[in-house]
Formats: structure tokens, C-alpha cells, sequence
């Protein structure tokens, strides 16, 4: 739901937001897609967060411990691309069924 209330946001960058992209209502993010393919600076997409959605965050976000703490607990500092790349395969797969 939180990707439907985000216009339509790709998973992958649901699981890379930090506290850092929220203000307020506001949620700024770089697609990942984007930033890998984009030689230049990418511009970052703004979305507001309807009251569902942030109904959705405070409900399911971690504890933030600092602006750099990721929202959802699927990824951790430190986890490399593989282990991000199968940690989002293998809830994606989950979301489908």
C-alpha cells in the first residue's frame, strides 16, 4: 500500500529509504534505477505522503536511531549489493504470492 500511496514507488527504493528522505509530508528520494544509469547528478523525485502513508510508516518503520537509519528493517549498514539484491528479490517474491 505504501508504494500505491507513493505513487506507485518501486519496492527496491522503498527498502532504501532512510528517515534523512522524509520532511514533514514530504518524501525525497533518488530512484535507484536512475542512479545507476544516470552519468549525471539525478534529480530526486518529491512525493507527498498523504496521511495513509505516513499512517503505514509510523506503523512499520524501525526505530530511527540516527537521519542515516534505513525506514524499514530489510536492509542494514554495512550489507553489500548481493545481499541487497536477494534480500529485495525474496520479499518481492513474497509480495507477489
Amino acid at each position: 500500500m505504501l508504494s500505491y500511496f507513493c505513487n506507485g514507488m518501486n519496492i527496491k527504493d522503498i527498502f532504501n529509504l532512510k528517515y534523512e528522505n522524509i520532511d514533514g509530508d514530504k518524501l525525497t528520494f533518488i530512484r535507484q534505477k536512475t542512479e545507476r544509469n544516470t552519468r549525471s547528478n539525478p534529480k530526486p523525485i518529491v512525493a507527498f505522503l498523504p496521511d495513509q502513508a505516513l499512517e503505514i510508516i509510523s506503523k512499520w518503520a524501525q526505530p530511527k536511531k540516527n537521519k542515516s537509519t534505513y525506514l524499514f528493517p530489510y536492509y542494514t549498514e554495512g550489507m553489500d549489493a548481493e545481499q541487497k539484491l536477494n534480500t529485495s528479490n525474496q520479499v518481492i517474491q513474497n509480495i507477489n504470492k
